[in-house]
């Protein structure tokens, strides 16, 4: 099953290719603003931190809150996708490439 579930991605992406031959993720789904918003309220948080969505960035939810989104694991793409998160004595996070430079 999981095969299977796989080879549909793979099968998609292939079809979502843009003129560079890149992934184009843009159909893909997200983690809905609003709902990411309200749930660190909730637990009195500012960060959201989470594994790949096909959008890999620092995403601004407003406020003092936003969302840090790691890419997926694919070192042998190119370029290499693989990304950890550095966190800092003064409180700031960093998405940062694995290996580090």
């Amino acid at each position: 099953m999981a095969r299977s579930l796989r080879a549909a991605s793979e099968a998609r992406k292939a079809q979502a290719r843009g003129p560079n031959g890149q992934p184009n993720f843009e159909g893909y789904g997200d983690v809905d603003a609003d709902t990411a918003r309200r749930a660190l309220a909730q637990v009195g948080a500012d960060t959201l931190v989470h594994g790949h969505t096909h959008r890999p960035a620092d995403h601004d939810l407003g406020g003092a809150q936003r969302r840090l989104v790691l890419s997926d694991w694919d070192a042998a793409a190119q370029p290499p996708r693989a990304e950890v998160l550095r966190g800092h004595p003064d409180g700031r996070w960093e998405r940062r490439p694995w290996p580090a430079n």
